[in-house]
């Protein structure tokens, strides 16, 4: 007798042959979508922060431009000063004058100021003592500063300090550009935190002097506020010591920063750039944190721009 269950046999074979390899075809190839996927999310994700690491950059060289012109003045008044007193004819007058020209005309500055060694400028210390401009030495060390609303001079404190006199001091024993970290200053009688541009003042390789250009914190935190990437990114200056120039948070600019890692602090000191990813404590935020080094002339003090970006608007 012939079996006729044969080819059904065969049929529920080739069925069963034929599920399997449909089986393994639909696994492979969602196993390819999905691996596509992943990829194409990285690849989005890439771009998207090579985007964000060339915003951050382009601010950054955007916030130290507007610092470099305060050197830059520093360094002006510095040149101006040392063609004045090696012509043989010194005038505090006409020094005087063009301080408070150049502040005039830099509204971004606080301060334009210059001090002398004793009887460096023009040896006649001894016959200023005490006069519109001058403490009880009679040393050069104007002042000029629109602290009270209007320029206006007065003498230089405390110069002759460690610690508090170290936007003289530090620029003395370096003999190179100086950025002071960030401290309090009296000017006009209220204490101001600020930051100092200091270029020394040489005469045939002997210090005489400094020239120096003073930036309130509050006026770089004003132009950090205008930077909002992505609508919501927010911007932060860091000093080379991880102390706040300015940052979106107001009480906590000139204090030193509290959540830098070591890495990090290290990459801020070398002028290195740096990327982490954290919450923000108060809303909770994941965030995206790039760090720019920010560099200032000869100073070797290297700043840090840090740009936060919430992941959510990053990704989008």
């Amino acid at each position: 007798m012939l079996d006729r269950s044969a080819p059904r046999k065969n049929r529920s074979l080739r069925t069963v042959v034929l599920a399997s390899v449909l089986g393994l075809v639909a696994l492979g190839f969602g196993t390819s979508i999905t691996v596509l996927s992943w990829q194409s999310g990285r690849t989005q994700e890439a771009l998207a922060l090579g985007q964000a690491t060339q915003l951050a950059e382009v601010q950054a060289r955007e916030v130290a431009g507007q610092i470099e012109q305060g050197l830059m003045t520093a360094r002006g008044l510095a040149e101006a000063l040392v063609t004045m007193k090696t012509a043989g004819q010194p005038s505090r007058a006409q020094a005087d004058a063009l301080q408070q020209r150049l502040l005039a005309s830099n509204p971004n500055l606080l301060g334009v100021w210059t001090g002398w060694e004793p009887d460096a400028f023009d040896g006649a210390d001894a016959r200023h003592v005490g006069q519109a401009g001058h403490d009880a030495t009679g040393r050069y060390v104007p002042y000029w500063n629109r602290g009270s609303g209007s320029i206006a001079v007065e003498p230089l404190i405390d110069y002759d300090k460690s610690g508090a006199g170290d936007y003289y001091q530090l620029p003395k024993s370096r003999g190179k550009e100086t950025l002071i970290e960030p401290y309090i200053y009296k000017v006009a009688g209220k204490d101001t935190l600020m930051t100092s541009l200091v270029v020394p003042i040489l005469i045939e390789g002997r210090f005489v002097g400094v020239a120096g250009v003073d930036i309130s914190l509050a006026t770089i935190a004003g132009k950090l506020e205008l930077i909002r990437p992505y609508e919501t990114g927010r911007a932060s200056l860091l000093s080379t010591a991880g102390q706040y120039v300015g940052a979106p948070d107001p009480a906590v600019i000139g204090t030193p920063a509290k959540d830098l890692s070591p890495e990090l602090s290290q990459a801020i000191a070398q002028g290195q750039p740096f990327q982490r990813h954290v919450t923000d404590a108060a809303s909770h935020q994941a965030l995206t944190e790039l760090y720019v080094p920010v560099v200032l002339g000869q100073t070797g003090s290297p700043w840090s721009f840090r740009l936060s970006l919430p992941d959510e608007r990053l990704h989008a």
